[in-house]
Parts: structure tokens; C-alpha cells; sequence
């Protein structure tokens, strides 16, 4: 069992010190996985950045996909197919998410510029992988920004997950990927809610513009 997040990032750092020259950018997925992400910003010495991916819920509490920026969508087409949902509420829940994703963007970053990624290393990071959906969204509007490479980082997650996205990436770096994989609040010792202010706090203490100071 993992202590909790910030213990974790530590960790994760150390096995992460090999991009150290490599001017990397670190980019958590909120809100848990910042916490995670401002220990190996620390760590690298590198700038911190955020992404906020948004889950598609269908009537009845269905996760049908997720979207993030750059016009990223990601469906599960079978759920889909197999609940009848229509296009039109897809695109309706879409528009929404997009919108709602601007507006996390604007209150996180408060008055930090957005970061050129393109040819640099990003590494990525997230609390857990317990949803394939959210993970693959995140990645693939990085990788629209041309990175040089794409890391993903995460403490713990279901072991099909972090195989499949594994390939999707230059390299994934993980602490464990237990077969028993239930839920990730039960791989911490110490699991809590980050609120939205933990993650603007960190924005301004590790963020592109503290990094230029």
C-alpha cells in the first residue's frame, strides 16, 4: 500500500531522474494527481503545469467518455452502442465539458501563461489509473501540441490500464500495478480530496511564471 500522494511523487521522482537534463515539463492531471506531480516538479527542478480532462456522464450515472483540450474526445463506442445513447446528447455533453474544461483552465492557472510544450519532454501525472477513458483523453491532447516525448507517471493503477496506455506513450512509470486493483482510494494509506485551491496554490508556487523568476 502507497503512504499517500506526496510520498508517492517522491518516489516516482526518483525512478524519473534520468530526464532531469532534458528540460522536461511536468503536467498533473487535477485534482489528486497535482499533488503527486508538484513533488516531481520539485524534485527535476522543472516547471509545473496542469490539464483538466472532463468524464462525459450519460442519463442514468453512465461514463460514456471524456474529453480535454484541443478538442479531444474519447468514447467507449460499445457502452455507447449497447445503452442506445443518441449523438445529439453526446454533442450536447461534449460542448459542455469543453466549456466547463476552459473554465477549471482560467481559475487554475489564474495569471500564468499557457506553456509552449512543442519539442520538449512532457511528463505527465496522475494520482491512479483507474479509468482508461480520462487517461487516453489527457495523453492525446498533449501529443496534439508536438511534444519531443510523452511520459506518464502514476504512483498505482489497474494493471490492464497501465498496460494498454503504456503503448500510447514514450514511457510509463509506475510504483505498483496490483491484480487485486480495486479502487485507488484503497492503494493510499492517506487518501483525501484535493480541493481546486491546493491545485491553484501549487500553480503559483511551481508554475511556468515562478520557474522564470
Amino acid at each position: 500500500m502507497l503512504y499517500d500522494r506526496a510520498d508517492s511523487g517522491r518516489k516516482l521522482a526518483e525512478k524519473l531522474m534520468m530526464y532531469q537534463s532534458h528540460n522536461p515539463i511536468v503536467i498533473g492531471i487535477p485534482k489528486g494527481g497535482m499533488v503527486v506531480a508538484a513533488e516531481i516538479a520539485q524534485a527535476l527542478g522543472a516547471p509545473l503545469d496542469t490539464i483538466v480532462v472532463h468524464q462525459l456522464i450519460a442519463p442514468g450515472q453512465v461514463a460514456i467518455g471524456a474529453v480535454a483540450p484541443n478538442g479531444v474526445r474519447v468514447l467507449d463506442r460499445e457502452l455507447i452502442n449497447e445503452k442506445g445513447i443518441e449523438t445529439d446528447t453526446i454533442d450536447k455533453l461534449t460542448g459542455y465539458g469543453l466549456t466547463e474544461i476552459q473554465r477549471k483552465l482560467e481559475r487554475y492557472r489564474q495569471d500564468l501563461p499557457m506553456p509552449d510544450i512543442q519539442g520538449r519532454v512532457v511528463i505527465m501525472v496522475d494520482d491512479g489509473l483507474e479509468d482508461d477513458l480520462h487517461a487516453w483523453a489527457a495523453v492525446r491532447s498533449v501529443k496534439k501540441l508536438n511534444p519531443a516525448k510523452v511520459v506518464f507517471a502514476t504512483p498505482t493503477g489497474a494493471p490492464e490500464i497501465i498496460e494498454a496506455l503504456s503503448n500510447a506513450v514514450d514511457d510509463l512509470v509506475t510504483l505498483e500495478a496490483p491484480n487485486d486493483f480495486v479502487s485507488l482510494a484503497r492503494q493510499y494509506k492517506v487518501f483525501y480530496d484535493v480541493k481546486d485551491q491546493d491545485v491553484i496554490d501549487l500553480l503559483q508556487k511551481l508554475g511556468m511564471a515562478s520557474s522564470k523568476a
